[in-house]
């Protein structure tokens, strides 16, 4: 019996494309936020429509905006949201059915089928923009003081063409599409978040005078759970190269010059930097300052040091 190879036919994702989906989570604070995520907006979403909610992300597609734009009907349900303080725009595409479902809800409605869609008035408008601004203030209060961003209600766009300016027709966005149940129906809610914006990756640099201290809290918390397991800690003082002949000609004694390092000997000790780590450390390591006291060294962390290469001079 002969055996035919079955060849996947599965699409390549870029290393970029990894970084920026792995960034959009980095819109949250690191602290727990994430977990909480889901349930903050299903409360909120349950609250005001007074009906069981519950939504689920379907699917991620990144292409230019411009593909997008052009497969969206020339009617619908488009908000812009703006993301003080960093620069760029959130385009949320909301489908029509659900938009009218979620309008009749807030307004008392029991209807247990689809509302027919139509173009919304001020009023209707105005419901609707009531209950995003609840959703956006209900993350604000999940994240408090510690929010990365601010997400802003701008407007609302009922034509595709009205985009145009909005989000550069030629950046890269990622599409995030949530499948929303509201009571027994299902809609759909779609986000098109510029690569552009999350690839400035601001939201994990810690500017100079930034407090962060419920992440770093976080994380030390996190920490902590670890505290019984024991690794080997060492200090790399520097790197050089050596060939596999000068290995084999090696004798006690011989000095090994440094080619890189921060480390230097004076009349009290050693002093400058080295980089702590732990283990095999090619996971990077600490970089700490040294201070010769009489019977030790005291190395003092001042940063962090990533992946293998060696110390910059």
């Amino acid at each position: 019996m002969g055996i035919n190879p079955f060849h996947f036919k599965l699409k390549n994702v870029s290393g970029t494309e990894q970084r920026v989906l792995s960034a959009l989570f980095d819109f949250l604070p690191k602290t727990g936020m994430r977990e909480k995520f889901r349930e903050a907006v299903l409360e909120a979403l349950t609250k005001n429509l007074g009906i069981e909610t519950a939504y689920n992300l379907e699917a991620v597609n990144q292409g230019s905006f411009d593909s997008f734009i052009r497969k969206l009907p020339d009617a619908a349900v488009l908000v812009v949201l703006g993301m003080a303080p960093r620069e760029g725009r959130i385009v949320v595409e909301i489908d029509e059915h659900l938009a009218a479902l979620f309008i009749e809800k807030l307004l008392g409605g029991t209807a247990e089928t689809f509302p027919t869609p139509k173009p919304l008035s001020d009023t209707e408008q105005g419901v609707l923009q009531y209950l995003i601004l609840q959703l956006l203030a209900h993350m604000y209060r999940l994240c408090g003081n510690d929010a990365r961003l601010h997400f802003r209600f701008e407007k609302f766009v009922f034509q595709p063409k009205a985009l145009k300016g909005v989000v550069s027709e030629n950046d890269n966005v990622s599409a995030l599409t949530v499948k929303v149940t509201v009571g027994k129906l299902d809609g759909f809610v779609r986000l098109y978040i510029p690569s552009p914006l999350i690839e400035q990756q601001y939201l994990n640099i810690q500017a100079k005078g930034e407090a962060r201290e419920a992440e770093r809290e976080y994380i030390m918390d996190r920490l902590e759970e670890f505290g019984f397991v024991t690794v080997p800690l060492w200090a790399e003082a520097g790197q050089t190269t050596i060939t596999a002949g000068d290995m084999k000609n090696l004798e006690v004694g011989d000095v090994i010059i440094f080619d890189a390092t921060q480390l230097m000997l004076t009349n009290t000790g050693p002093s400058g930097r080295v980089v702590l780590r732990t283990g095999e450390g090619r996971h990077g390591g600490f970089i700490s300052e040294v201070m010769a006291l009489p019977r030790k060294i005291q190395c003092r962390i001042v940063d962090v040091k990533k992946g293998e290469d060696i110390i910059s001079k």
